[in-house]
C-alpha cells in the first residue's frame, strides 16, 4: 500500500509539474504570424499600416468599413483589431460594441486609432470595449509596442485559461482516484476483515460449510481488490509512460479462454452464459499483458451489467490487416448521457451492477488507453435494455 500511494502521488506531482511548465517555463510568447485586422475608410492609412505591420512579420487583413470589418472578424477571428473611429455608416464605437456582443470574437482586443483626442472620445472608446487608444498622427514604434503588448496579453491569457482547464481536469482525476482508494478499496477490505474476524472468533463453533462459505467471500473480495489495484497501477504507469509495451504474435483463443476461465465462476453465480466463438486460427499482434487486461475488464463489466440468465459472448472478425474483437452482452445497456462520460474520469459516475456489484469505471479508461497504445480504437454501441457491445481493433501481423 505504501508503494501504491507513493506511485499515485508521484503521478500527480509529475502532471502538475508538466502543467506548470506550460505557464512558467515557456514564458516567451511568439506573437509573430498573429492576424491583425485594420479597419479604416482611408485607403492611404490602410496602405501605410498594412506595409508597416507586414514588414514586422504580422499577417494583416484590411477592411474599409465597419460592416465589412464585422463580417471579416467573424470569419477570420483575428488576434487583434486596429479600429478607426470616424467612418461612414457605422463608427468605430458601434463596431467595437458589436464585436464585444459577439461570443465568437468578444475576446479579440481592439485598439482605437483616431484623430479625435478629447477625453470624452477616449472614455467612449473604452466603454465600448477598447483596450487602448492611439491618437493620429502616431509614432510607428509606439504603435508597434502597443500592438505587441496587447498580443502578448491575449496569448498569455489564452495559455492561462488552458492551464486552468488542464489543472481542473488533473484535480478532478486526483479526487476521483483518491475516492477510489479511500472508498472502493476500504469497503471490500472491511468485508475481508469482517469475515476473517468471524472465523477467528467463532472457529470452534463454525461448521466446515460455514468456514468454506466465509472463505469463499474473502477470496472473491480479495480478487476484486487485486483487480482494482492492478488497474490503478497500470493506469498511473501508462500516464507516466512507464509501462512496458512488448507486442508479439499471440494466439487469440488462448488469451480469451484464460479470461473466460477467470470469470467462469462469477458468470455461473448469475447463471450467465459466457462463451467465445474464437478458434485457434486467430492470431493478433499485441502486448499479451495489455490484451489480457482489456479483455478482463470488458468481460467483467459485461457480467456485472447483465441480468440472471443473460449472455456474454466474445467474437473476432478479420478485416484486412486488423482483427476486430467484440465483447457483447444482452444486459441493461448504457444511456446516451452515460456514453458521453464513459471515458472521462472527471465526469464519470460508476453505477452498480445488476446484482449490486460495485465498480470504479477505471477499467474502461484503462482499456481505452491500452487499445490506443496498440494504435487502435475502442468503440461502444449500446441502448438501454438491449445490452452493450464493446469492439476494439488489433493488428494481426507485425507492422512492416
Amino acid at each position: 500500500m505504501v508503494y501504491f500511494a507513493t506511485h499515485i502521488f508521484y503521478f500527480f506531482y509529475y502532471i502538475y509539474a508538466e502543467l506548470n511548465g506550460i505557464s512558467t517555463v515557456d514564458n516567451q510568447v511568439n506573437i509573430k504570424d498573429s492576424n491583425i485586422l485594420i479597419v479604416d475608410d482611408n485607403p492611404s492609412n490602410l496602405a501605410m499600416l498594412f506595409n508597416y505591420l507586414t514588414r514586422r512579420g504580422y499577417k494583416v487583413l484590411v477592411a474599409d468599413s465597419g460592416k465589412t470589418a464585422l463580417t471579416m472578424a467573424n470569419e477570420v477571428e483575428p488576434d487583434l483589431i486596429l479600429l478607426d473611429v470616424i467612418m461612414p455608416e457605422m463608427d468605430g464605437y458601434t463596431v467595437c460594441s458589436e464585436i464585444k456582443n459577439n461570443d465568437k470574437i468578444k475576446d479579440v482586443p481592439v485598439i482605437f486609432l483616431s484623430a479625435v483626442s478629447s477625453s470624452e472620445d477616449k472614455i467612449k472608446a473604452f466603454k465600448s470595449g477598447g483596450v487602448d487608444y492611439i491618437t493620429k498622427p502616431f509614432n510607428y514604434e509606439e504603435l508597434a509596442a502597443r500592438v505587441s503588448a496587447q498580443l502578448t496579453i491575449k496569448h498569455q491569457k489564452a495559455k492561462l485559461e488552458q492551464f486552468n482547464q488542464d489543472l481542473a481536469i488533473v484535480n478532478a482525476r486526483k479526487d476521483r482516484l483518491f475516492s477510489i482508494i479511500s472508498h472502493d478499496i476500504r469497503s471490500p477490505l472491511s468485508t475481508i476483515l469482517g469475515y476473517s474476524e468471524i472465523i477467528l472468533e467463532d472457529l470452534d463453533e463454525l461448521s466446515k460449510d460455514e468456514i468454506r462459505e466465509y472463505s469463499y467471500y474473502i477470496n472473491n473480495v480479495a480478487k476484486e481488490i487485486n483487480g482494482l489495484m492492478s488497474n490503478l497501477l497500470d493506469w498511473s504507469r501508462i500516464q507516466l509512460d512507464r509501462i512496458d509495451f512488448a507486442p508479439e504474435e499471440i494466439a487469440l483463443d488462448k488469451v480469451v479462454n484464460k479470461v473466460i476461465g477467470l470469470f467462469k465462476q462469477s458468470a455461473e453465480l448469475k447463471q450467465i452464459s459466457l462463451n467465445s466463438s474464437i478458434n485457434g486460427a486467430s492470431q493478433v499482434y499485441a502486448d499479451s499483458n495489455m490484451l489480457n487486461t482489456i479483455l478482463r475488464n470488458l468481460v467483467s463489466n459485461a457480467i456485472k451489467f447483465t441480468d440472471t440468465d443473460g449472455t456474454v459472448s466474445i467474437s473476432a472478425t478479420i478485416k484486412g490487416h486488423k482483427t476486430l474483437i467484440t465483447v457483447r452482452d444482452n444486459g441493461i445497456g448504457i444511456t446516451s448521457h452515460e456514453l458521453k462520460n464513459l471515458f472521462r474520469v472527471e465526469n464519470h459516475k460508476p453505477k452498480v451492477g445488476t446484482n449490486n456489484e460495485k465498480g470504479t469505471g477505471l477499467g474502461l479508461l484503462l482499456c481505452k488507453e491500452f487499445v490506443e497504445q496498440h494504435g487502435g480504437a475502442l468503440k461502444v454501441e449500446s441502448s438501454p435494455g438491449e445490452g452493450s457491445s464493446f469492439t476494439f481493433d488489433l493488428g494481426n501481423k507485425p507492422h512492416s
